[in-house]
Order: C-alpha cells, then structure tokens, then sequence
C-alpha cells in the first residue's frame, strides 16, 4: 500500500524514482520491509506482520522449502544461465531460424562485422567448424552451462589479460537502520502507471602463362586472407582498456586465443559475416548435465538485456545490488574497497578477472558486517597442491584465505565469542549459488556440515567453491534427476511466456560502457 511503500520502498537501480512495479526497487522493498520487521530473528513472524494471513505465511514458507530441496549445485547452474551479459556489441535482435528448432536455437541479427563476446567468464571449450553450425566458438561457465556461437566470419585470433599492476583506492558504505512496521503492508493497492577478379580479355593462356596465373592467384588469396586475420586478431586498445579497467595499453598483453583459453565476460572471440552471407550468428545454450538439451535461448536472452538495464549505479551498492553488477564492474568495486585488505599480486589476480565472483561476494559481505577481512591467499602466492596432496581451489581462482578480521589476527584468536566465529557464521549466512562448499579453521559448526577443522587451519580460515560443478560426477548425475528434456523445454516455453517489465536506469557508475569497437 501506498503508506508502506512511503516508508520502505527503495530505489535500488538508482534510476531516481522509487518504483513499486519495477522488478529491482520492489525486491530490495520486500528486503527492507522484512529487516525492520525482525526477519533475521523470526521469519514467519515478518512474513505475517507483511500479511496478516496464517495461509499466506504458510504459502510463502512452503515454496522457500520447493526451492530450498533443489540440489544446491542445480541452483548455482540456474543463477549462472541468469547472470550473463548480451552476445554482441552494439544493436541485436533475436529471430527464430525455422519451424523445425525454433526451440532450441536463435538466430541473432546484428550488424555485418559485429563484435561477438563472450557473455560471461569461462573456458573456450571448443573452436571449430562443422555443416551445422559453420565455424563456431563454445563457451563454459563454472557451472558447466556451454555457449555456442555458430556461422561466425573470422575467430579472433587474441584475447586480452591484464598484466600484474596496483591499484589503491577507497570507498565507504553507509549502514541504516528501518523502524520496524506498524500495520500490514499487504492491503490496498498502488496506483497505475564478393564477386571473383574477371578473366583478362585476349588469347587463351599458354601452360607456363596458367601456371604462372594460378601461383599468382594463390598468393593474392592468402594475403587476403591473411589480412581479415590480421583484422580479426588486431586488438581494440580503447574497448580492450575499459573491459580490464586500465588506462594504458602498456598493462595488458595478448594471448593466443585457443581451447582452453580463460576469458572474462565481455571478452571479443569473433566477429559476424554479413547478412548476404548468411551471417546471422546462431547462438545456443546447453545447460549442464549429461543429458540436458539444448534449450531455448530467447527468455534468457530477454533476461541479460532486462539486467544490463536494471543495472544498479549507486557508488554504494549494498551486497544485493552486488550480485546485479557484472563480473568486471564487481572486480573493480573490491579493489576499490579499502575495508579489504588484499596483498599485492592478490590484487593483480582480481583486476585480470581470475577471481570467483562468489568469492569476492563473501568479502564484501564480511566488509559490509563490520568484519573487514585481511586477505592472504587468493589464486597467486599460492601451491598447486594442499597439504593431504589434493589440487588446490586456489589455483582456478574459487578459494580465498582470510588471515586477520579487522586487524585482529585470526592465529590466537578462534573459539566461542572470537572474532573468527563471527566471520565464520556470517559466511554460513550465504544460501544457494554462493554457499562456499569448504570452510576451513580450528572450527566446526552444527548443522553446517561445510565446516571442516584441521590443525594446519589455525592462522586462517579458508572459504573455497566447487571450481566446476560438474567436475564430480556425482553431481554430474545429481543434475539429470532433477530436470529431464521434456521438462527442460517446458521451462523454457514457461519463461518465454513471461511478460519482461519495462527496466530504465541510469548506466552503472561501475560498468564497462558497449561501444562498437573497431
């Protein structure tokens, strides 16, 4: 109602208008509302003092518990399908490429030459060409979800990595405490609102005269094709400066862009063909599972252009409108928060885009608490292999290693009532895609059985993800009994049917600017 809405709603997007029919003000509303109705303390308490319905509590309770049964892992897959950025720069539109799989591929028109990027941080799993999908590029998320771009024109030849660099900065986030509700906010309504080179004329060519033609039409051709690669692979300093968030082109460098390679989100891996070559890029997506299909890309497509626009473009977002930034713009927003401590070539590690975006979430979800933490490992500095001989989290960027909690020394200082516990119980706070598997001290905590204790643990706590959720095959096989194909395709017609709210904000003070490059 409108009353409540006055006291509680937000303008999370920043857009300069507190809006109760805009998706991203209503959610942190919600948020705002439960928090100051005593939430954390008693949930169902909140949930009635919202609605003062026994059923309506029971409702809303009953589906956290649908949700809260899903394997965890499947979770974290559905968020990374969520949290992606659109496929090109510049303007696009999706159509369908033919009656016969309009549900499991779209075609992408865009304009010729277009540059294709990668739409989130991964693996390029394969580089390649086939009759179906012409020369193609697919990408792999942490979560295991694949990409594909097909009927591509060039495959760049280069990617960008920043090189090691400081960086030092500062930034603060203000704390506000809501008066709890009065009356239910449930009641009332708000208001409405390329031809070939022509024969040369004359006599027919001698032998010697043909040979000495086609050796002179090969190298032409090679040069030309020489020079689309050179065009292809040649790096956009500008577009390649603001995705790694640096001024000089002398920090970055270029690799060979190859099966294997690791890109962050926004990286360019090709280019489009022009219309008149069939160059409409096909794009798909293939969550993961072993028998998981091809899916219809369009609602997730629709779902990455609401997310750019709902964006947040506060300077001091709290941890919700975290998770709406993306990954580049969340990398410059830790390096530019002085409440966490991070060593030197830790930093190099997070501004050349190697670091988990749930870690970074659980340090300033530590910072945000009054618990600033002192970080000491990231993926530098530290061995390929733990002390039982297991590879390393740390080495795939989905671990960190907290030494001190406000300057106060984490060796000393673990048991009840310390410091350490209070961290540790804040980190157990996070629920879904961002629960760490593994949290590492002197400590083990009921009911949490991600809490492991082991001697070699007493100057740190260690908070580490699953670097690829797929990679057990036990959870490999845990994705195939929840969703089966139908069911899939199901999913995504239901999605398809939702009706995307008009988002506007103002862009994000943190996000990498789409510019058409080259």
């Amino acid at each position: 109602i409108p009353s409540s809405w006055k006291r509680y709603g937000v303008d999370a997007n920043q857009d300069g208008k507190k809006d109760p029919y805009n998706p991203v003000d209503a959610i942190f509303a919600a948020a705002r509302y439960l928090k100051a109705a005593g939430g954390d303390k008693d949930l169902r308490k909140a949930i009635f003092s919202y609605n003062h319905a026994d059923w309506y509590v029971n409702s809303v309770l009953h589906r956290a518990r649908l949700l809260a049964a899903l394997p965890s892992e499947f979770v974290s897959a559905l968020s990374g399908l969520a949290q992606g950025r659109p496929p090109v720069i510049g303007r696009w539109r999706v159509a369908r490429r033919g009656p016969g799989d309009s549900r499991r591929t779209r075609s992408i028109v865009t304009r010729p030459g277009a540059a294709v990027v990668a739409v989130t941080d991964g693996v390029v799993e394969r580089i390649g060409h086939n009759r179906r999908l012409g020369r193609f590029v697919r990408l792999r998320d942490v979560y295991g979800n694949t990409y594909t771009y097909g009927e591509l024109a060039t495959v760049a030849g280069r990617y960008p990595v920043l090189k090691p660099a400081a960086l030092h900065a500062s930034r603060s986030v203000p704390a506000t405490t809501d008066a709890a509700p009065h009356a239910p906010a449930s009641a009332g309504t708000q208001r409405a609102r390329a031809r070939p080179p022509s024969r040369p004329p004359g006599a027919s060519l001698g032998l010697l005269d043909r040979q000495a033609a086609r050796w002179t039409a090969t190298r032409e051709a090679a040069k030309r094709r020489a020079a689309r690669h050179a065009r292809s692979s040649a790096p956009l300093t500008g577009y390649d400066r603001r995705l790694l968030g640096t001024g000089s082109q002398r920090k970055i460098r270029y690799h060979a862009l190859r099966e294997g390679s690791r890109v962050v989100a926004g990286t360019i891996l090709a280019r489009a063909a022009a219309p008149a070559d069939h160059g409409d890029i096909r794009f798909e997506i293939r969550p993961t599972g072993r028998h998981a299909p091809r899916i219809d890309p369009q609602p997730i497509l629709a779902g990455w252009k609401l997310l750019r626009a709902a964006g947040p473009s506060t300077r001091a977002p709290s941890i919700g409108q975290l998770l709406l930034l993306g990954k580049r713009a969340l990398d410059r927003y830790v390096l530019d928060d002085r409440r966490v401590g991070i060593y030197g070539c830790g930093r190099d590690d997070i501004r050349a885009g190697r670091i988990d975006r749930r870690v970074l979430i659980t340090l300033e979800l530590l910072a945000t608490s009054g618990l600033d933490p002192t970080v000491s490992a990231l993926r530098c500095g530290h061995s390929r292999l733990t002390s039982s001989g297991n590879v390393s989290e740390h080495i795939s960027g989905n671990a960190v290693d907290i030494s001190a909690i406000n300057g106060v020394p984490i060796l000393g200082h673990q048991g009840a009532g310390s410091l350490t516990e209070a961290a540790i119980q804040r980190i157990l706070g996070l629920q879904g895609p961002l629960a760490p598997h593994q949290i590492i001290s002197l400590m083990t905590f009921a009911g949490a059985d991600n809490t492991l204790a082991l001697p070699d643990h007493d100057d740190h706590i260690h908070v580490g993800f699953a670097p690829d959720v797929t990679s057990n095959p036990l959870v490999a096989r845990s994705f195939d009994g929840v969703l089966d194909r139908r069911q899939w395709l199901r999913l995504m017609k239901r999605l398809s049917a939702i009706e995307n709210p008009d988002v506007s904000a103002i862009p994000s003070h943190y996000a990498v600017k789409a510019r058409r490059p080259g």
